[in-house]
């Protein structure tokens, strides 16, 4: 399209395919459409492009509501944010709201719509079409698989916490990343997971990585009722894991619930999960007994409707034929 400009391209495969997937079905020609990538509340490319009419789509993939995000773009952009159409990809809107709209004289307008990181990261998957994420990933696993891994680069209390609970309950645990709980009881791993894979399509070797785990450890950074997921779930669903999950509340509206532990933290006391007996028993169930695991990892990990609303792009496409 000769009305679209690219702004701070950090994951090219991300925007190559986003624009493949979602522009292709508008043929609004009236204004130039604008993509940014904004894991800042002051990004400076929000501000950069004043020509009202702009259709600017802003991707945020932190933990910030997008009612924080549209609050920013207004003071950095003054004015021109009501003779803008600014169009957000990220988190609900605020802890009361998942969708919130405006329309100004002025001639601009306002929309958020829940794309988080972990659904706009599925773009940058060429080998996980969209269609094959109903029964995730290959489909077809091998169970003999090592018991539980973990692999985070950012150390946040709580899931470390968390992690060490899980030590303390399941036998001979990994963790592959820079994070091992406080303890440091898990056992350290260090693989070759196909890096020229990992490359060509970013968080692909982090799947190969799994694959060899039939538990996966992966809290989101931030425990949450505003809509935050990362990418950590999507990657061990899609590698036949079962994940170990805490960080957005309502999860299971998004994910099959039969294939996902649900760690609960304890909000009273911050010493750990309050649900960790239970996450233990599951877990050590997943672990020992080959016929339970295989019967959840051959479960689908989403329904058509949760992936089309989650992962699929259309309704910003409409919305933008429409301006």
């Amino acid at each position: 399209m000769n009305n679209l400009h690219i702004s701070n391209q950090r994951n090219p495969v991300v925007v190559d395919n986003l624009m493949s997937l979602m522009f292709r079905h508008v043929n609004n020609g009236k204004s130039r459409i604008e993509y940014i990538e904004c894991n800042s509340l002051w990004s400076d490319e929000i501000g950069e492009n004043k020509n009202p009419g702009t259709i600017k789509v802003i991707a945020h993939g932190e933990k910030e509501t997008s009612q924080k995000i549209y609050a920013s773009i207004k003071q950095r952009l003054g004015e021109t944010a009501y003779k803008q159409h600014i169009i957000i990809l990220g988190n609900h809107f605020n802890d009361k709201q998942i969708q919130y709209n405006e329309t100004y004289t002025q001639g601009g307008s306002f929309i958020n719509f829940w794309k988080p990181f972990g659904s706009l990261f599925r773009l940058a998957l060429k080998d996980y079409p969209l269609a094959r994420w109903l029964q995730g990933g290959d489909g077809v696993y091998d169970i003999n698989r090592e018991n539980c891994l973990y692999m985070a680069s950012h150390k946040i209390i709580p899931r470390e916490k968390g992690w060490d609970q899980i030590c303390d309950g399941i036998p001979d645990c990994h963790a592959g990343g820079q994070c091992n709980g406080l303890k440091q009881l898990a056992k350290k791993v260090y693989k070759n997971y196909r890096p020229n894979l990992a490359k060509n399509n970013l968080w692909g070797g982090n799947i190969d990585f799994c694959k060899d785990y039939r538990l996966v450890y992966c809290p989101d950074n931030h425990f949450n009722k505003t809509g935050y997921i990362t990418e950590k779930i999507v990657i061990a669903l899609l590698a036949g894991c079962v994940p170990i999950y805490e960080g957005y509340d309502d999860i299971g509206s998004v994910f099959n619930p039969d294939r996902i532990i649900r760690a609960r933290w304890d909000w009273e006391t911050h010493v750990g999960f309050e649900n960790i007996q239970d996450v233990i028993k599951q877990s050590n169930n997943i672990i020992n007994n080959d016929t339970h695991y295989s019967n959840i990892i051959s479960k689908p990990i989403m329904s058509t409707k949760q992936r089309n609303e989650f992962f699929g792009l259309a309704g910003i496409a409409q919305y933008i034929n429409n301006i």
